[in-house]
């Protein structure tokens, strides 16, 4: 039998909370706990199974819109002769020895800014759909999951504050928008 934990962090946003479902088992006459597997701001395997695919979809369009970046900065260095072998991994030429020390021309920086996005999206993508195959395995596998009722409220509470901190945000910047429109005339 499985239970969900509630783990505590601080950050500069205040104490954040995730979840993990864990199982208990006893080894050598010893109680232990295994966690299955690490559930994030979901609560149970149905919300994950629920939420993650349009996770994963969002990490993919980002991937998209950064390989396509990527793709037109790499079209632009090339035309212009600044993407040399060496960006690829090979030596630097003595004729690049210039930028050595001193700012690289804006392209070069932002296409290995790019390319860096590019390598973590594709980890952020490759991890997520290992989540989301691993909680499906346990869903199909027929894990009982318990979840207390103080965990269960203190859930709801979270999502109620973040509900209405979202919904004032959202009518701040209206108004900021607006304060900015008027501005504007």
């Amino acid at each position: 039998m499985a239970f969900v934990r509630a783990k505590t962090r601080n950050s500069k946003r205040g104490p954040q909370v995730s979840y993990q479902l864990v199982e208990a088992y006893r080894e050598g006459g010893k109680a232990r706990q295994r966690v299955l597997l690490h559930l994030g701001e979901y609560l149970t395997l149905d919300e994950v199974l629920e939420d993650g695919p349009a996770q994963l979809a969002r990490y993919e369009q980002w991937l998209e819109e950064a390989r396509t970046n990527r793709d037109e900065l790499e079209r632009g260095m090339r035309s212009r002769g600044w993407l040399e072998p060496w960006h690829q991994g090979g030596p630097m030429p003595e004729k690049w020895n210039k930028f050595r020390g001193q700012r690289a021309p804006r392209g070069i920086t932002k296409y290995f800014y790019c390319r860096q996005r590019c390598r973590a999206l594709e980890g952020h993508l490759e991890r997520t759909r290992a989540w989301l195959a691993k909680a499906r395995a346990l869903k199909d596998a027929g894990v009982s999951v318990t979840v207390s009722e103080e965990l269960l409220e203190a859930h709801n509470v979270r999502m109620e504050e973040r509900r209405v901190a979202r919904a004032e945000a959202a009518v701040r910047l209206a108004e900021l928008t607006q304060q900015i429109k008027a501005l504007r005339k």
